[in-house]
């Protein structure tokens, strides 16, 4: 039997949380808790900055300054469950064992520990609590306590269901020996006295607890707490038998360094907001930038949902900054955000114009994380690159990387006060992920700023839409960006935020798509829904399209070399890598060498595309110098559509939805360049569209683009073009920005009868017609399944559980069970390495060997994973697949090349996959041929 002399803290001082390396020594449980729970006293003091307590306020309907009175004790309480039969019983592993025996030499009593049932501790310290909380007097408000019980059940990042619940429940009543409950009940008492010590005179707990949204931020707070105070670094193994008065004083002492040397308490300016033109001074804001100043905001505190549809080139990504300084300055937002773009390159790129931006407003140590699934294999170079080729110091200093370093693992980059990434982080925060509170506590309170918002399928929209919900409810306010964005889209997208809201302010139903004016910048707050249209900066803007019937890569090639022959910049974007690489080849054959020519598209080694793409920026961007009579040709696929801050004279552009060819022309005549360093015939922008036309009857050929654009948005965008006299090759003339909302609206029609019976090709039509109609409800039904509960306010989080599924943000993950943040063909990441002889090498030599020690060589796996190349397609996936079972060990266990591909390569650089040959060529990237 147990030593029942024992003093209270002695007495459970001796059940370990944390063991050292061989298991001989160990951190106390009752410790650790403790140092948790100072870790959440610290984060909620007035050094740490506001967003968390703000944000775990709003969702507890408390004042922040309240919660240090008992949301420290609460945090800490989330091991309570390790003062256990089955966790300190356990005998996994060595050190495990150690312990067990240790506490068996103390006569401790474990019971009969089931074998062919798991009961965590996370689990076990809900049942606990579940069961004590309610003998608490006064007694604790029901909602607040189901909240906290479902926040220690779930701070391993997934929340038991009620069925684990019920087993466990069943175990501590009736199988686990009855001291481990005055055990737990003692435990319970000593973190109170010391976190909570008013906590059974009846403090004033929140009644009105929004139970979802508190749920979910305060595991989200209890997982980052946890994870700083298990930081052995800073929280050393301590002797069991150090009084508890000592060991309070020195547990404070460390959690306030930790948090500190996490990057939590990074002192800031407070946030000024002198308008548009003041924080961008160095030229005259455009129509829309000046309007930010106009824009309506709510009431304090509380948040706000904007859409800005504007033409490319007006300058949205600043207008977007502005707007979420100007919600920090008035308090409707904290001084935090996040930057989605629907790419890694597009974010690649945005993360340089952030990263200056906040250098300058913000000054030394205010670093920006780059947050996407490579993010690590080049946000160190990109950082670099910034500084250029002068000695000129850092803006942001050199301390910026070490303070960012805590926050590496992409689960805790969402804590970080300034992120750019891609959108796929903020889908992750509303798909039934581990840990996806914790993502949306990284976000809660921030402004989220979501570039290219047309450019989402319906899956990807509804699992948006899902988040925009959550973050309205957790008082995110948020910015949506779009040159091209469909009225119904807009309209779903504000319904969806006011959802979360709980308000009922979205646009009206019964005015047409094109009562929503183009521009427009909409604010939807708890006061309302206004929509502001300033003019564009181009009022006028005349842009010639002609379709073109070109339809093989020598074609292309010809004619993109013709219209460059007096000089010039032309950009040719391929829906596909196979035809951009096509035409590079034929192109390349007879390109007078005094043409610049490049390509770019996804099947470069990772480190290659970065280069490739910061040279195209270079080349065109606003800060190009290249002069009138220099030849440039750039081919390439979508990854020059989006985001990308280049200018062309003059583009040709595969048949694609008509926003898609809108947004791909907004990359023509972007900035302001004097009119005499455009080439002759180049002086205005002009689009050429490539679509095969049948010669019998004129039926034009979408086969090679169906697998990546619906048929009939492209069979309506046709039509579109078609009923402006865009016939044959007619140039047709549009006028932007008005024509842009009649356009789009046009091809994505929603009519029940989208085509008259007497339009050409209407069987055809109308049979894509459904086709689409059913692949949007596919898609929605699998976003659906995937998505966690809606914020509701008296339900329990774990009421609405389904099934877990596994994060695949990289891609390289397969199969149902996965939550994908995007449909489409299976993906993965292939690692080419050559074959010398029986071995593998970096290089067709054979010099820079690649074998047993990569497990053990970190960066000999990042230098790997910078030669990656992300692939997706039906038919070569598969096989890749089948070879990773057969790689070499050395390569499956080499952690980082987990859910990658090792393709080995001849001498030549090829290699022979099922009959498909896979090329590696340094011209032309990954060459597939089947």
């Amino acid at each position: 039997m147990a030593d029942t002399n024992l003093s209270p803290v002695s007495n459970i001082a001796r059940f370990w949380g944390k063991t050292d390396q061989d298991g001989s020594s160990f951190h106390p449980a009752l410790f650790h808790m403790l140092d948790v729970g100072h870790v959440a006293g610290v984060l909620l003091g007035e050094e740490a900055p506001p967003r968390m307590r703000q944000a775990l306020a709003r969702a507890f309907g408390s004042r922040g300054e309240e919660l240090q009175t008992w949301l420290p004790l609460v945090v800490a309480l989330h091991d309570i469950g390790k003062i256990s039969a089955p966790f300190q019983g356990q005998d996994t592993n060595r050190r495990t064992q150690i312990q067990r025996n240790r506490l068996l030499n103390e006569d401790l009593n474990f019971g009969m520990i089931p074998r062919d049932e798991r009961h965590p501790h996370s689990t076990i310290g809900a049942v606990y609590l579940s069961r004590h909380l309610p003998q608490i007097d006064p007694p604790l408000p029901k909602l607040f306590a189901r909240v906290m019980t479902d926040a220690i059940n779930g701070h391993h990042g997934i929340f038991a269901d009620r069925g684990a619940l019920n087993k466990t429940q069943y175990y501590m009543e009736h199988i686990e020996p009855p001291e481990w409950t005055n055990y737990r009940h003692n435990a319970y008492h000593v973190l109170a006295s010391q976190l909570a010590p008013t906590w059974s005179k009846g403090l004033a707990l929140p009644e009105q607890v929004n139970c979802r949204a508190a749920t979910l931020m305060l595991t989200g707070f209890i997982i980052l707490c946890d994870w700083i105070g298990s930081d052995e670094r800073q929280f050393h193994i301590t002797d069991p038998a150090t009084s508890l008065e000592e060991y309070v004083q020195l547990s404070r002492a460390r959690a306030h360094h930790a948090v500190q040397h996490a990057g939590f308490l990074m002192p800031r300016k407070p946030v000024e907001y002198g308008g548009f033109a003041a924080l961008f001074p160095t030229r005259p804001p455009r129509p829309m930038q000046s309007a930010v100043d106009d824009l309506p905001v709510g009431e304090q505190g509380q948040p706000a949902l904007y859409i800005v549809e504007g033409p490319t080139g007006e300058g949205k990504t600043e207008l977007a900054l502005a707007l979420a300084r100007r919600l920090a300055a008035i308090g409707c937002a904290s001084d935090e955000l996040y930057f989605g773009l629907p790419t890694m390159a597009t974010s690649n790129q945005m993360f340089g114009r952030v990263h200056n931006y906040v250098g300058r407003v913000y000054g030394v140590g205010h670093g920006v994380k780059l947050i996407h699934g490579q993010a690590y294999l080049i946000e160190d170079d990109l950082r670099l690159s910034l500084l250029g080729d002068t000695d000129a110091a850092d803006p942001q200093g050199a301390s910026a990387p070490a303070a960012l370093q805590w926050f590496a693992p992409k689960k805790k980059a969402l804590l970080w006060p300034f992120g750019v990434g891609t959108v796929d982080q903020v889908e992750l925060t509303t798909l039934n992920t581990r840990h996806y509170m914790l993502r949306l506590f990284g976000l809660a309170g921030k402004v989220v700023i979501i570039d290219e918002v047309h450019a989402y399928d319906v899956y990807m929209s509804t699992i948006l839409q899902s988040a925009l919900r959550w973050l309205a409810t957790l008082g995110t306010s948020v910015i949506l960006l779009s040159a091209t964005l469909p009225a119904e889209r807009h309209k779903m997208l504000a319904k969806s935020f006011c959802e979360g809201l709980s308000l009922a302010v979205e646009p009206s139903t019964d005015e047409p798509p094109q009562a929503l004016p183009y521009p427009a910048l909409a604010a939807y707050t708890e006061q309302g829904a206004v929509v502001l249209s300033p003019p564009a900066s181009q009022p006028d803007r005349k842009l010639q399209i002609q379709f073109i019937p070109d339809s093989g890569a020598d074609a292309v090639a010809r004619r993109l070399l013709e219209l460059v022959r007096a000089g010039g910049a032309v950009c040719y974007i391929s829906n596909t890598v196979r035809h951009a690489q096509e035409t590079y080849s034929a192109l390349k054959s007879f390109c007078p060498s005094d043409v610049r020519l490049m390509l770019a598209h996804s099947r470069f080694p990772a480190e290659e595309r970065a280069n490739l793409e910061a040279e195209i920026g270079r080349l065109f961007g606003p800060e190009s110098t290249r002069g009138r009579e220099d030849r440039f040709i750039v081919i390439g696929t979508q990854v020059l559509e989006q985001s990308l801050d280049v200018d062309f004279d003059v583009m040709i552009s595969d048949m694609a939805p008509v926003d898609l060819l809108l947004q791909r022309a907004g990359r023509m005549h972007r900035h302001e360049r004097p009119a005499n360093l455009r080439p002759p015939g180049h002086q205005s922008p002009r689009l050429l569209v490539r679509l095969p036309v049948s010669e019998e009857d004129g039926k034009p050929d979408f086969s090679d683009w169906n697998s990546i654009y619906d048929e009939y948005v492209q069979w309506r965008s046709w039509l579109t073009l078609l009923g402006r006299g865009a016939g044959g090759e007619e140039v047709v003339t549009i006028t932007l920005p008005a024509d842009y909302r009649p356009l789009i609206e046009s091809a994505y029609s929603t009519e029940s009868t989208p085509t008259s019976p007497d339009t050409p090709f209407f069987d055809l039509i109308s049979e894509a017609y459904k086709e689409y109609k059913r692949e949007e409800s596919k898609q929605e039904g699998e976003a659906k399944t995937r998505l966690i509960p809606y914020p509701d306010p008296i339900s329990s989080i774990i009421q609405g559980t389904n099934t877990m599924f596994k994060e695949d943000e990289d891609g390289g993950s397969q199969g149902w069970g996965f939550a994908r943040t995007r449909l489409g063909d299976e993906r993965i990441t292939i690692i080419p390495l050559y074959k010398v002889g029986d071995q593998y090498a970096v290089d067709p030599e054979g010099q820079e060997v690649v074998g047993a020690d990569l497990p053990k060589n970190c960066d000999l796996q990042l230098r790997l994973l910078q030669r990656s190349i992300p692939f997706s397609g039906k038919t070569l996936v598969p096989k890749l697949l089948k070879t990773m079972e057969t790689a070499p060990s050395w390569f499956r266990d080499a952690p980082r090349m987990k859910n990658t591909a090792l393709l080995g390569l001849d001498g030549t650089g090829s290699a022979l996959v099922e009959g498909t040959k896979v090329t590696l060529d340094p011209q032309l990237g990954l060459v597939i041929k089947y």
